[in-house]
């Protein structure tokens, strides 16, 4: 019998996979690399970078916090990002694959 336990504690943004199996093994996954991603600066002025392995994310897109998009981006070696003209704000910035799922998210807050 399998079972599967996900424990997301979101103060720190930290997810970890446990599988335990009836028998003599357990398996223990570690979080996945995409989670080591960071946005910086935040808060943000002009520009937002990430950085941490991000080899799936083909798209970022940021969102106000009542879900409206208000900003797409191709990842395409680009580092830097433009916010400038965003209004302020808290944001959420929700990186995608090539399949448009969601990989992960991360809060940003937006100053002048």
């Amino acid at each position: 019998m399998k079972q599967t336990l996900l424990l997301i504690f979101t103060c720190f943004t930290l997810s970890m996979t446990v599988v335990a199996q009836s028998g003599p093994s357990a398996f223990f996954s570690g979080p996945d690399p995409v989670e080591s991603i960071s946005v910086f600066p935040n808060p943000a002025i002009d520009y937002i970078q990430l950085s941490g392995r991000s080899d799936r994310i083909r798209t970022i897109g940021i969102y106000s916090m009542v879900g409206r998009s208000v900003r797409q981006f191709q990842v395409n070696g680009e580092d830097r990002y433009y916010v400038a003209d965003l209004p302020n704000g808290m944001y959420l910035i929700q990186m995608m694959d090539s399949n448009m799922q969601v990989v992960h998210t991360h809060r940003m807050n937006k100053r002048s």
